[in-house]
């Protein structure tokens, strides 16, 4: 079935149409994986759910330190 791609901020977005939709077991809000298959073919697959950052487990951030200003 032929759609459309559209702009959305500096992506593109594909419209599903509904009758796909819900054969799928989509609705808005549902998390889908996109991969780009050797062939060229674009695939989109449901997945559960999103796992979550938790912020205790992310690496410690360096922040460097910008040097004093010296007169020249």
């Amino acid at each position: 079935m032929p759609t459309k791609l559209c702009r959305w901020g500096h992506s593109l977005g594909v419209r599903i149409p509904s009758v796909i939709a819900q054969a799928a077991g989509l609705k808005a809000g549902s998390y889908l994986e996109v991969r780009l298959l050797d062939c060229g073919e674009i695939r989109l697959r449901p997945v559960g759910h999103i796992a979550t950052v938790d912020a205790s487990a992310e690496k410690e951030v360096v922040v460097a330190k910008a040097p004093k200003e010296s007169k020249w």
